[in-house]
């Protein structure tokens, strides 16, 4: 992916832009730390704590996605920002585990037709969302099981 500056997108990016923030907003806001959201005014996501908002991504910024590889690509980004301005909040890493407080990292991966992201360390899943297809329905985050 790279950044765009005056190039011309095609006439559904907004809505694919739209798509991913929406996505990302209803499946992972539930999840977050205690006081913190997600919010978006389209393509732009934004971290709230308190009177702090802080602009994690701008999905707009970047090449529109074409393929389930390049959404992909634009969901690990978006995770990756968004754990980082939450950490740096918290000044800890997030999310992470309890027991051994190790910090986690985004994943995302294609399979099957679906791209499956969320937050893992190398030994467990702390946070899987649902699987996420470009046009495809919303559907309700979870924790991973223990």
């Amino acid at each position: 992916m790279h950044n765009v500056t005056d190039t011309a997108r095609p006439e559904w990016y907004p809505e694919a832009a739209r798509e991913v923030t929406n996505y990302l907003i209803q499946n992972l806001s539930d999840l977050l730390p205690r006081n913190f959201a997600l919010n978006s005014d389209g393509s732009d996501i934004t971290v709230v704590h308190g009177q702090d908002r802080i602009q994690a991504m701008d999905i707009a910024l970047v090449d529109p996605p074409e393929d389930l590889n390049e959404y992909s690509d634009l969901l690990q980004i978006a995770l990756d920002n968004i754990q980082t301005v939450i950490s740096r909040l918290t000044t800890e890493p997030w999310p992470q585990d309890r027991d051994r407080l190790t910090p986690s990292n985004a994943y995302v991966s294609v399979r099957d037709g679906l791209i499956f992201s969320g937050y893992a360390t190398a030994h467990e899943s702390l946070i899987a969302l649902p699987p996420f297809t470009p046009g495809g329905p919303g559907r309700v985050a979870r924790r991973a099981s223990p």
